[in-house]
């Protein structure tokens, strides 16, 4: 049985050096990488025109991908279900 009375530390990213990516507008780089986020309610996060940088020559990689995610509480009805992701 899940305890939710107990209260976790929060959870802390440290970057001394400073973050590994840059943001600029839908523009991600992250490392040799290079894509432009986006969001839509039905699909959530997509990924448009994802690059890999081949010494100075962008090589493409994908055109856009979405992660789409669904959740369906199939089994034993005495478990109440929480949250459900759609």
């Amino acid at each position: 049985m899940l305890c939710l009375d107990t209260i976790s530390p929060p959870a802390l990213a440290v970057c001394p050096q400073g973050p590994s990516f840059a943001l600029d507008g839908s523009l991600l780089r992250w490392q040799r990488w290079r894509m432009r986020l986006g969001f839509t309610g039905r699909e959530g996060l997509v990924l448009h025109g994802v690059a890999y940088d081949d010494g100075g020559r962008p090589r493409p990689v994908l055109h856009r991908a979405s992660l789409v995610e669904m959740a369906v509480p199939y089994g034993d009805p005495k478990y109440v279900v929480f949250c459900m992701a759609m």
